[in-house]
């Protein structure tokens, strides 16, 4: 139960580290699309 624990907890610090550098992504490409579009 204990190593379950821990590699759920990994698994959400992964995931919440994706999250940021999949957003930083899309503000790179709405940012870019704005620039474009001008």
């Amino acid at each position: 139960m204990r190593s379950g624990q821990l590699g759920l907890t990994r698994r959400i610090r992964t995931n919440q580290r994706v999250t940021t550098y999949s957003r930083r992504l899309a503000g790179y490409r709405t940012s870019w699309l704005v620039k474009r579009r001008r």
